[in-house]
């Protein structure tokens, strides 16, 4: 009885509306390495489709007219059939969507929960989103750069540049193998250090500079970058004066460079401040002028450390994706300095890709970095503010809470600038400084105690997603195609 009101139903709404009826037959096809991984597949989608109130039927002896029918080419070998409306149809696919996550994008997980699909699109445009960039944190193996590594390889077909700065621990670094694997046509890994021959002038100029006049952002940050160089032992800043007198060497390098139609040098600024010096007649404005001159030589070709900032940019900066590796870079001035450059050259990129209509994101592997002297950490928060006005994408990684937060300020102000934020397993002794700072629930905070360690590296990981208010804990796996 019950089955013939449900059919007078149906069918009194088939007459009444403009839906229409389908035959419609549903097979799934899954794939693994193993049989193993394979039984394990199976049990899961068993599992989803229970919970949703769907019943599978097993094909047994039946494997050949069933593959046939799981092949793209309109053939239904099977024939196992359900007429269903319309309505019906329209939501058999994707068949569940998860709570988190965004609305589109590319494949990024799974909701632990219910096994639903998770899309990410990290340049939607929703209501309340005001930048772009991406938080990342856990601590040492919990699957960082394998999350970072599988958002790049989906983004990257869609048209996405992408700069990366790290620092490996070995030769085959996590992202080594993804330029290798996309070949030197659409990828540069950059080894840079002292002694390496790849060169990033600090000197070169963005699209918001006129040429060969540099604007007054530009000329700040090369202040900031001599704050780094010359400022004394104990003291990360220069003092007013003597920024004074270096914005005036600093113009006077551009000009005279202009003249003779490159970009200036940091020989050139040592060879300016050393006339500058021999010209000058105040005994007490000699002598600092003079230890400016002595501070910029190590930074220039006969220098200890000029092999990494003195010179004209020798880098394709034109490819889909760089990565810079300062695994060589063991002096910790010297690293802060190619760390803070290569931020510079992240400003001056999403400038030029936003000129050019290009979407553009920058990874900073390691944000702490940044985070341990005030210049990188003023430069890190105001690249997070500008992400927004540029239309790019700033996705800074960290396993170090503590460091990071170092510069309080700046610190805060980079993970509220950042929509869409991803926590991996974490040291317990973060745990509470993370749940303070994202304001974290109890039942979340233990979901991440009870992430597992992924002990066969490759595979999977969990981590806890937040995309503005929406939280969702999720399982990232690799796709065979994602190379991992």
């Amino acid at each position: 009885i019950e089955s013939t009101r449900s059919a007078a139903t149906a069918i009194q709404e088939f007459l009444r509306s403009s839906n229409k009826a389908f035959d419609v037959s549903l097979y799934i096809s899954t794939f693994a390495d193993s049989p193993e991984h394979l039984a394990q597949n199976m049990d899961e989608i068993r599992r989803v489709f229970k919970n949703k109130g769907a019943q599978m039927d097993r094909g047994q002896m039946l494997q050949l007219d069933l593959w046939q029918s799981t092949l793209s080419v309109g053939v239904d070998k099977m024939a196992t059939i359900h007429r269903v409306m319309s309505p019906i149809v329209g939501t058999m696919w994707p068949f569940f969507t998860a709570s988190c996550g965004t609305p589109d994008g590319v494949p990024f997980g799974f909701a632990l929960a219910s096994r639903e699909p998770v899309l990410l699109n990290p340049f939607f445009r929703g209501q309340g989103k005001d930048a772009n960039n991406m938080f990342v944190v856990g601590t040492t193996g919990a699957g960082k750069s394998f999350a970072v590594s599988m958002l790049i390889l989906r983004l990257l077909p869609l048209g996405t540049r992408f700069v990366l700065i790290d620092k490996t621990v070995d030769k085959m670094g996590a992202y080594r193998f993804i330029t290798e694997l996309l070949g030197p046509e659409l990828c540069a890994y950059v080894d840079l250090g002292p002694s390496s021959g790849f060169i990033l002038n600090p000197f070169d100029l963005g699209p918001e500079d006129k040429q060969g006049e540099p604007s007054a952002d530009k000329v700040s940050s090369l202040l900031a970058l001599l704050d780094l160089m010359l400022a004394p032992e104990g003291k990360e800043e220069l003092s007013v004066e003597e920024k004074s007198l270096l914005d005036g060497l600093i113009k006077v390098a551009y000009m005279d460079a202009s003249f003779r139609g490159v970009t200036p040098t940091m020989t050139d600024l040592a060879r300016v401040t050393a006339q500058a010096a021999a010209d000058e007649v105040d005994p007490l404005q000699r002598d600092r002028l003079q230890m400016f001159a002595r501070g910029l030589s190590l930074f220039t070709r006969t220098g200890a450390f000029g092999g990494l900032v003195d010179g004209q940019t020798n880098i394709d900066t034109e490819k889909l994706f760089i990565v810079f590796d300062t695994r060589e870079v063991n002096e910790a001035r010297l690293e802060r300095i190619a760390v803070f450059i290569l931020a510079d050259f992240i400003r001056r990129k999403a400038a030029d890709s936003k000129a050019r209509g290009v979407r553009f994101a920058a990874i900073i592997d390691e944000a702490a970095t940044l985070m341990r002297f005030k210049a990188g950490a003023r430069l890190l928060d105001d690249l997070s503010r500008r992400a927004r006005h540029y239309g790019m994408m700033l996705v800074s990684i960290t396993q170090q809470l503590k460091d990071f937060f170092r510069q309080a300020e700046q610190a805060d102000s980079v993970v509220k600038n950042s929509h869409m934020k991803i926590l991996l397993r974490q040291d317990p002794s973060d745990l509470k400084m993370l749940k303070e700072t994202l304001r974290l629930t109890d039942a979340e905070t233990v979901a991440i105690e009870q992430f597992s360690r992924d002990e066969e590296k490759r595979k999977d990981s969990q981590c806890l997603l937040i995309v503005g208010a929406v939280h969702g804990t999720i399982r990232l796996v690799p796709s065979p195609m994602d190379y991992w």
